[in-house]
């Protein structure tokens, strides 16, 4: 569930990485130090919010729509015993994160799901590393 997740996240705080782990509902579980100073945000100001306020707005409006899709898309997928291929989970791109203070940061984001093998869809947990390219 979530909260081992967000324990197996603790090992994340040392990374060089920049990370953001969200659930399937799209909301924040867990930012590690190196993405909370790339946008100037401080400790606990991130987790429990959608992953929205993170993007740009024109990618933050269709996000939850993006996401919903995906999710029935994995589940008929997973039914069949097929993959699932996305432009996004899997295949990194360039986008624009929004800083704390609402500037737009260049970046390139790679988003991998995380899961264990007997959940679910729902149970499903989404990490980005990002890396600022400006």
């Amino acid at each position: 569930g979530e909260v081992d997740v967000v324990k197996s996240c603790a090992a994340l705080d040392f990374s060089a990485e920049n990370i953001v782990v969200i659930n399937a509902a799209g909301i924040i579980q867990y930012v590690n130090p190196g993405l909370m100073q790339m946008l100037g945000y401080g400790h606990g100001e991130l987790e429990g919010r959608s992953v929205n306020c993170l993007m740009a707005d024109r990618h933050a409006r269709q996000h939850d729509t993006y996401l919903a899709i995906y999710l029935r898309r994995l589940e008929k997928s997973l039914v069949a015993g097929e993959m699932l291929e996305s432009k996004v989970i899997g295949a990194g791109r360039d986008l624009y994160a929004k800083t704390k203070s609402g500037e737009l940061m260049s970046v390139f984001i790679d988003v991998q799901r995380v899961c264990k093998p007997i959940d679910g869809v729902e149970d499903s947990f989404f990490v980005g590393c990002l890396v600022n390219v400006q």
